[in-house]
């Protein structure tokens, strides 16, 4: 799994990407003020 964070704003935003041979995920989720991470979204295909 390969993961990358960015900056947007106040917000900050952690994303990960599986690309599998048969399936791709993708989450992003948020982290808060006391450091620990809300999912926001997850799809997969």
């Amino acid at each position: 799994m390969n993961a990358m964070s960015g900056r947007k704003g106040d917000r900050e935003y952690v994303v990960g990407l599986d690309i599998g041979t048969s399936k791709v995920a993708a989450l992003v989720g948020e982290c808060n003020a006391d450091g620990q991470l809300g999912l926001i979204g997850y799809g997969q295909h």
